[in-house]
């Protein structure tokens, strides 16, 4: 009898301990910790397979949590960079709209000394609305995360290119 029950609460004490486990790690997985793992211990085979389950369950949830995050964050990135693009493109319609404008109405006004230099503002500013939509659009391509689209570009006339905006900028 004395026999008996040493090995009855021996047995009761390891599945206690396995159950034990389990009802701690469920308990911090409630509250959020998905870094909550069951320990590995020797334990009758059912209860390590099923601490062995557990704990893969446990992996897989926490991997499909961070997919939910990653997805959600580059959603909210997609979504910014549409509203972003959205209103710096909205102005410039009129702009150039004002430009055109410019152009008709004043152009014959102008002295003859003067009409290249007109002309000249005006496509400089038609050129900085051009580069500020291509730059509004690859604001927005990047956030979708293309495959990058490599060529070649002329650094010089690039260079070249801000040099006469920055002088136009200081007269």
């Amino acid at each position: 009898l004395f026999l008996s029950i040493i090995i009855a609460i021996r047995f009761s004490s390891r599945f206690f301990v396995s159950i034990n486990n389990l009802i701690s790690a469920s308990q911090e997985i409630g509250k959020g910790n998905l870094n909550t793992k069951v320990p590995d211990i020797k334990s009758d085979r059912e209860m390590e397979i099923l601490n062995k389950n557990f704990n893969a369950m446990i992996t897989k949830l926490k991997d499909q949590q961070q997919k939910l995050l990653n997805s959600e964050r580059m959603e909210a990135w997609e979504t910014i960079a549409r509203k972003l693009a959205h209103e710096i493109k909205n102005p410039l319609t009129p702009i150039q709209l004002t430009i055109d404008n410019l152009r008709s109405k004043y152009l014959k006004d102008i002295k003859a000394e003067n009409k290249d230099k007109f002309e000249i503002n005006l496509k400089t500013i038609n050129n900085q609305i051009n580069q500020i939509e291509n730059l509004v659009n690859e604001f927005s391509d990047f956030a979708r995360m293309p495959k990058p689209i490599y060529k070649n570009n002329d650094l010089k006339e690039v260079i070249l290119l801000n040099i006469e905006l920055l002088k136009k900028l200081d007269k």
